[in-house]
């Protein structure tokens, strides 16, 4: 059994997109300190590996809102309202292949779904299987599933900017529809006596599309040196969280010193 108490709190730095001209952001950030715990229980060594886990705090990614209530105002307000989470995860192995499943019930603050200003409940199941070839070589599969209890979200006013935020707070929370299926894959592989190493990984939803590809490539000099470049490129449609976050695909190289 384990458990954890975080009084700091610290969000998730996001690049949240331009709605309307003269558009301000205002956040709110919980003050210290912050209440939030989380506890885990769970069993190694055995057939199955498994774990329960809770959480209570707060969320990491914003809910958008427009500030005031003012539709004239421009200013949206960047909330992060309490969450409550039950998780479990179970892996075992049959053979060469490994096995996982990991599941989680978020419970938020707009448990009747009437508020489309804030994330509304969902469930997220996540199945996989991975295994690994003559020593270096891995492969690992996941299926996705993401289910918003709460749907279609609560109806707004005529179009208008107050109709934009509700919009773009559905995207940025990935509940633009109540049944998501999706799929993740990571391959990697080693050479020249593991000092060279390459990965690709992808993750993609497939209502409404969206995918994310990340290859990367790290060479060590020596047992201190590597140098390491990469890209994250991400792709989809207009109601997709990656569609979103087009603009922010990246390439980039780095050197690091380990001791």
């Amino acid at each position: 059994m384990s458990g954890i108490w975080l009084p700091e709190f610290r969000p998730t730095r996001f690049p949240f997109p331009d709605i309307g001209s003269g558009t301000t952001f205002v956040r709110k950030i919980p003050r210290w300190p912050a209440d939030q715990f989380a506890f885990r229980i769970e069993q190694a060594g055995v057939a199955v590996d498994w774990s329960l886990s809770y959480f209570q705090g707060f969320d990491l990614l914003p809910d958008l809102s427009v500030e005031n209530d003012s539709p004239s105002s421009g200013r949206i307000r960047l909330s992060h309202h309490r969450l409550r989470v039950i998780g479990a995860d179970a892996a075992t192995n049959v053979g060469h292949y490994a096995f996982r499943a990991e599941g989680a019930y978020a419970k938020t603050e707009n448990s009747s779904g009437s508020d489309p200003f804030i994330k509304e409940p969902y469930l997220l199941f996540i199945l996989g299987e991975d295994r690994t070839y003559r020593g270096e070589l891995n492969v690992n599969m996941q299926y996705i599933f993401r289910y918003v209890t709460s749907f279609p979200p609560a109806i707004m006013a005529p179009e208008g900017f107050v109709t934009d935020v509700a919009r773009e707070e559905a995207i940025i929370g990935n509940q633009t529809a109540q049944v998501q299926h999706g799929a993740s894959a990571r391959i990697s592989d080693k050479w020249r006596h593991e000092t060279l190493e390459a990965e690709l990984g992808i993750v993609e939803y497939f209502n409404p599309q969206g995918v994310l590809v990340r290859p990367k490539v790290t060479y060590s000099f020596s047992d201190h040196w590597k140098a390491i470049i990469g890209a994250e490129v991400y792709r989809g449609d207009d109601q997709s969280i990656f569609g979103l976050l087009r603009p922010n695909s990246l390439g980039y190289a780095e050197t690091r010193f380990s001791f």
